[in-house]
């Protein structure tokens, strides 16, 4: 799998290397990692799909931001290193508020955005931090069993709280941190750039209504609604989420 660069840390990330005119970039939530996009969308045939591993999570160096905007100024140097235009970002709950303030910057080569269960503001339950404090070994496990629908498959959401288990404590907490720091509820409504909100109606951690929040307030903003699947609705449902996702880019 290949790595980059980008200032003092060596960053992976998955590329499906298509020649396209357009290109794919995904970006994964707190304490995740490329694997929370499913193979559907990190094998697509119709566009370049990238999937990047964020500073100290996955396989790539270094150490988590502390804030949203710090990630933001990661995602564009990963992009302009990478020498990329036309670009689709889709991003999943920390990754959509990341997407979210880039959008608002309307950097030239952006595209079209895909929010995927995220807000416009992600408070985070005081529970949440104080477990990852006092027994992070139990914290993983609620985060996991919160994470998921009633029809997500064992699978799953044992390699998410796997992938969890293998991940810093500290850079974990800074993600929760900074997505409870993360309000922009009055300026969502700036962004111009073409955008897709995926909802899943079984999510407990973002649920449906702050989809209709973006939804309302981003013009032209489309919003569809998985039935029945959770916070990890893209490896949840992948056949129709990837399906979502290519009607949005070919539109």
């Amino acid at each position: 799998m290949p790595y980059i660069k980008i200032i003092d840390d060596t960053i992976h990330y998955t590329d499906n290397l298509l020649g396209s005119d357009s290109v794919l970039v995904a970006v994964h939530g707190s304490g995740g990692d490329y694997r929370h996009w499913p193979e559907e969308l990190r094998s697509l045939s119709a566009v370049r799909a990238i999937c990047v591993d964020l500073p100290g999570h996955g396989r790539s160096a270094g150490v988590g931001c502390r804030s949203v905007s710090e990630y933001a100024s990661f995602l564009s140097a990963f992009i302009a290193r990478m020498e990329l235009g036309n670009v689709i970002l889709i991003g999943h709950s920390l990754g959509g508020a990341i997407l979210q303030l880039l959008a608002l910057d309307r950097p030239p080569w952006l595209a079209r955005i895909v929010l995927v269960g995220t807000g416009a503001r992600l408070r985070v339950s005081p529970e949440i931090f104080k477990g990852l404090t006092e027994d992070f070994d139990m914290a993983v496990q609620q985060i996991g069993d919160m994470a998921f629908g009633p029809e997500a498959g064992a699978g799953n959401i044992a390699t998410f709280k796997s992938g969890l288990m293998n991940t810093e404590p500290l850079t974990i907490y800074n993600d929760f941190g900074a997505c409870d720091n993360f309000d922009i509820m009055a300026q969502v409504d700036k962004i111009k750039t073409p955008t897709l909100i995926v909802s899943g109606s079984a999510d407990a951690l973002t649920p449906v209504k702050y989809g209709d929040y973006l939804a309302s307030r981003i013009p032209g903003a489309s919003h569809r609604v998985i039935e029945n699947a959770g916070h990890m609705m893209a490896l949840e449902k992948p056949e129709e989420f990837v399906e979502i996702v290519l009607a949005f880019i070919s539109s």
